[in-house]
């Protein structure tokens, strides 16, 4: 494969996009839910190899769960959470 030919690269790309998508759609729910932890806990273990990656991680995501009262009801502040 030439990577100078942009055309090529697409090509390559596009094949590996439909292997990865003929993998994913073999795989049963069970082994799809493995998969997932695995990231999830591989995720975490990144953010949390840094302590400024993790006080950043909780500090905005601590941000964007912030509510207030009004009329009785919980109203989400963060526009990320707010319907419309």
């Amino acid at each position: 494969m030439n990577r100078d030919n942009p055309n090529e690269i697409d090509a390559a790309l596009e094949a590996r996009r439909r292997l990865q998508k003929r993998q994913l759609l073999s795989e049963t729910p069970e082994q799809r839910l493995v998969r997932f932890v695995k990231l999830q806990n591989a995720a975490f273990e990144t953010l949390r190899s840094s302590p400024d990656g993790w006080k950043h991680f909780l500090r905005r995501n601590y941000k964007s769960r912030r509510v207030r009262k009004v009329n009785g009801q919980w109203i989400p502040v963060s526009a990320d959470r707010c319907s419309g």
